[in-house]
């Protein structure tokens, strides 16, 4: 008889390795559900509908910022927060919103491991996949980037790829970030992930590093080190902040990068009402 074992393709085994190590880094407490938690908001309401959005016009108000969004496991907390916000205005309420994830996979990384956590390799998607889906990648780089790759250990100083870039008379613009990924790629994979998260958040495409007795400029790319985290439903962070509006240090903030993961509970539960209705009129 035939057999009828399921034969597992490369990709089947990479995704059921990548879905192993992100079980492990929940059972050791490093990874958390969001949805596990009950994550609060709190600012200044001038009587408009909110909701989270990738960018707010007014960001005194919201306290939505261009790459993250601020809350915490605390009701009281975010419910003091809002009240200081809206005193700064005489036409502002106070406003406190619970923020849910969109889906169950969502996940943030917690903050006592992410400056020591180093993330297992088979959670770090491949830097050449990742580059030939970029408009700056061709064919043409690929001597270049073997040459590149030649017995690497480390990180890609500015300087190789200058020299690489004249020798093999290749774009040096293209070639410069093709070597910022892999940098992105070794931060990742040999680097707390705290680091690569902090460039990421800020937009900080290069960082200096001391060797022996000298500096040396890697660049790195905030966008692939995004992509990573998203491909693993990573949505942000907890950790311990200190809060310049309560003057106070805050346990348990959720750094929040990824606003597309998540949304205002009440309004989730409209936008799902009315995908319902929409669903029924469409039957």
């Amino acid at each position: 008889m035939p057999s009828t074992e399921v034969k597992q393709t490369p990709e089947f085994q990479k995704a059921s390795l990548k879905q192993e190590a992100v079980e492990r880094l929940i059972e050791n407490g490093d990874l958390l559900r969001f949805n596990d938690l009950e994550v609060w908001h709190g600012r200044a309401s001038f009587g408009e509908d909110w909701k989270i959005e990738p960018f707010h016009e007014y960001k005194e108000s919201r306290n939505v910022y261009e790459s993250m969004l601020y809350g915490t496991l605390h009701k009281e907390d975010a419910e003091a927060f809002a009240h200081k916000r809206a005193r700064r205005h005489s036409e502002a309420e106070p406003a406190l919103h619970q923020i849910v994830a969109l889906s169950d996979s969502s996940l943030i990384f917690d903050g006592r491991g992410v400056n020591t956590l180093i993330l297992p390799k088979e959670m770090v998607g491949s830097p050449k996949k990742y580059a030939q889906k970029q408009p700056w990648y061709s064919a043409d780089l690929k001597p270049a980037i073997l040459k590149l790759m030649e017995d690497r250990v480390s990180y890609i100083e500015i300087g190789e790829v200058q020299k690489v870039s004249r020798d093999l008379g290749v774009s040096i613009d293209a070639l410069r970030e093709y070597a910022a990924v892999l940098n992105g790629y070794f931060s990742l994979t040999h680097a707390p992930v705290g680091k690569s998260v902090g460039q990421m958040l800020y937009n900080r495409d290069f960082f200096q590093l001391r060797q022996s007795n000298r500096t040396e400029v890697i660049e790195t790319s905030p966008d692939y080190t995004r992509d990573v985290l998203r491909q693993n439903h990573i949505i942000g962070s907890k950790d311990r902040m200190r809060s310049g509006t309560l003057r106070k240090s805050i346990d348990d903030v959720i750094v929040i990068w990824d606003f597309d993961a998540v949304q205002d509970k009440e309004v989730y539960k409209k936008q799902k009402k009315q995908l319902g209705h929409a669903s029924m009129s469409a039957s």
